[in-house]
């Protein structure tokens, strides 16, 4: 329970059919859409190549954009399984738009509450080897550059 609200679990957007949902939207819309609208340049992912195994992904969050151009970015066996870690009182606050996330970009619920169940998320879904996406500001960035960390949901 959040705010007098329940808080959804995202669990079953990582079963199989749901993945091969999750593979039709992202290649077939948002990856589509990604390539034909924006020019994107892309550094580094040989090194992402290299990894075996699962990793985290700390990335700054300049625009609503992010996380669909580092999907649509990452090699497609990394792609696959990649679990996004979102703030829950925003996209968890109604069905249809954490339905919708979770489907589309296999999102997760970060609670920042020292004690909440959501916290052992992310560590759990690396050690079943998932690679974890994080936008630890908290918040878009307003001029572009990194912010500061966020630790308490109530700086967010």
């Amino acid at each position: 329970m959040r705010n007098g609200r329940p808080v959804r679990r995202t669990n079953w957007a990582r079963l199989a059919p749901v993945r091969a949902l999750r593979e039709c939207v992202q290649v077939v819309g948002v990856k589509s859409v990604m390539r034909k609208e924006l020019s994107v340049e892309v550094y580094g992912l040989d090194v992402l190549g290299q990894l075996d195994g699962p990793a985290l992904i700390v990335a700054n969050h300049a625009s609503h954009l992010d996380t669909a151009v580092l999907l649509s970015t990452l090699p497609a066996k990394r792609r696959r399984r990649t679990a996004v870690g979102v703030v829950g009182d925003h996209f968890f606050n109604s069905w249809l738009r954490s339905s919708a996330s979770a489907i589309a970009f296999n999102t997760f619920p970060i609670q920042q509450h020292s004690g909440d169940v959501f916290a052992s998320t992310p560590a759990r879904l690396l050690a079943h080897g998932w690679t974890v996406v994080i936008f630890p500001e908290g918040s878009r960035s307003r001029d572009g550059f990194v912010g500061q960390f966020r630790v308490d949901s109530a700086e967010m």
